[in-house]
This record gives C-alpha cells, sequence and structure tokens, in this order.
C-alpha cells in the first residue's frame, strides 16, 4: 500500500499523532493564509484603486415630484375606511 494512507488502521498501529500534527498544520497555515488575505486587502484595493479610478457616470437629473398634503393623505384614509366599515 502506499505510504500515505490516512485511514483508521495507522492511529491504531500508532501513527496519529504525525497525522495529527500534519492536519494541525494545514489547518494553522490556511487560516494564517485567510489572515494575511484579510489584513492586506485593504492596500491591494487602494493599490487597484490607483490604478483603475471609478469613472462618473451622467446619469438623467431626476424629476422632482410634487409633495402630498398630508391633510388629503388624512382625508383618503379616512374616507377609505368610512367605506370599509
Amino acid at each position: 500500500m502506499s505510504d500515505f494512507d490516512l485511514g483508521l488502521q495507522r492511529i491504531v498501529e500508532g501513527q496519529g499523532l504525525p497525522i495529527a500534527l500534519a492536519g494541525l498544520t494545514i489547518v494553522f497555515t490556511a487560516l494564517l493564509l485567510i489572515t494575511l488575505f484579510i489584513t492586506l486587502l485593504p492596500r491591494i484595493l487602494a493599490m487597484v484603486a490607483r490604478r483603475f479610478p471609478e469613472t462618473v457616470h451622467h446619469a438623467p437629473r431626476r424629476v422632482e415630484t410634487p409633495r402630498e398634503d398630508p391633510a388629503a393623505v388624512a382625508a383618503a384614509v379616512w374616507a377609505y375606511t368610512r367605506t370599509r366599515a
């Protein structure tokens, strides 16, 4: 069989500690790389922003809609509730 046989038999044979240490090393390394990436992400994004600045998009102007009269809204709600009751 292969030397990299990772089954319960190797743990029973007394090789559990090297397998556990290998697993701990792999997980610790992965977590370390994730932490470094998250730490360096603002710097990376700042460099990308300098290289590719945001463009100004010309959007159509918003048309101002007339404000609703609160008294008219209250009267409409009152009339609606009177017809429903």
